[in-house]
């Protein structure tokens, strides 16, 4: 099955469609991020990506987006989104299983493979919150991925992954399809 038509399947064509403007509108709000000390910069990072659970065959699918900045030599990260958990196998409207936020907890680590641009190739690995506000309310830790290769520059973190964000909650492993991953060099403004 082709991209196009996995997609439209899957019910999410038109949300990657629909969030290029918000991707434009954030990347514009960047701001140098230069440290005068010398310091390794801060990375910012912005995504919406559709993963689905390992184990199961194309029922449990998840809209996942976000937006946040590393600071590498503090051991920082910041940021937060939204998600989406919906089964696949059910008519469009998709039936939800679970939808909320997720805000950014701890760094465990980041890998800088390098810039293109503005653009940087990399992978962050954050412990996470998840506050699933449907269909109860619940809060949730987790772990959260987010890999971004660019293969224009010939750039991915090492050792290689999928570009994508994985996402590890409640016994449930997500991992990456298809989206939008960035993350530049550049500080992205999340207030």
């Amino acid at each position: 099955m082709d991209r196009r038509r996995f997609l439209k399947t899957a019910g999410v064509g038109s949300v990657a469609l629909a969030a290029t403007p918000s991707f434009i509108g954030a990347m514009a709000g960047t701001a140098g991020a230069k440290r005068e000390d010398g310091g390794e910069r801060k990375a910012g990072f912005i995504f919406q990506c559709l993963s689905k659970v390992a184990a199961t065959p194309a029922k449990d699918f998840a809209i996942l987006t976000g937006a946040g900045n590393i600071e590498p030599s503090e051991g920082e990260v910041e940021g937060g989104g939204f998600f989406t958990h919906f089964d696949a196998t059910t008519p469009i409207p998709r039936t939800i299983i679970g939808s909320g936020t997720w805000r950014a907890r701890e760094l465990i680590s980041w890998v800088d493979a390098g810039d293109y641009g503005v653009d940087k190739a990399g992978r962050l690995k954050m412990t996470v919150q998840v506050r699933r506000l449907i269909p109860s309310p619940g809060v949730l830790p987790g772990e959260m991925t987010v890999t971004c290769n660019i293969g224009a520059a010939g750039l991915a973190p090492s050792p290689p992954s999928e570009e994508g964000v994985n996402l590890e909650v409640a016994g449930l492993e997500f991992e990456p399809v298809a989206g939008l991953t960035v993350f530049t060099n550049r500080k992205v403004d999340i207030d």
